[in-house]
């Protein structure tokens, strides 16, 4: 048969991580009407807290990139767990796993956040997708009143 090689949808084993069947990038607009929608989400932030406190997208949940790719194991586990706990706030507004949307200034780091978290097993079960040109992108596709520096 040749359905054989496809896993089910519900399957939790490794091959097939939520994140496989998804493209890579959503658009800005895409996560926006996401975030209008009232879809419990993670909107994961991984600039530097000196970027992320001049202006961040509402409910925005900050982990640098850094903390991930930390020389130190304690430090990426730490921020593993950190994002660990948001995904399980937002789970309790759905029966649903939560998709993780990962934003950055231009979509850069947040490119490399999204490849490393869906290669950790611990986010097998999470759908993860980066926002395509960072919040440059939503400035200028979404929000032209979004305050950037």
């Amino acid at each position: 048969s040749s359905s054989s090689s496809s896993s089910p949808p519900s399957s939790s084993s490794a091959s097939s991580s939520k994140s496989a069947k998804l493209p890579l990038s959503v658009t800005s607009r895409d996560y926006e009407r996401v975030r209008k929608s009232g879809e419990p989400h993670v909107l994961l932030d991984v600039r530097e807290p000196v970027q992320f406190s001049i202006c961040s997208l509402p409910n925005a949940v900050h982990i640098p990139l850094r903390r991930f790719v930390a020389p130190s194991d304690d430090e990426k586990k730490q921020a593993a767990q950190d994002l660990q706990t948001a995904i399980s706030k937002a789970q309790q507004q759905s029966s649903d796993d939560p998709r993780v949307y990962v934003v950055c200034r231009r979509g850069i780091d947040s490119m490399t956040a999204t490849k490393l978290l869906r290669s950790l097993p611990e986010f097998d079960r999470v759908a993860v997708q980066n926002v395509r040109g960072g919040l440059l992108a939503y400035k200028k596709n979404v929000d032209d009143q979004f305050p950037m520096y």
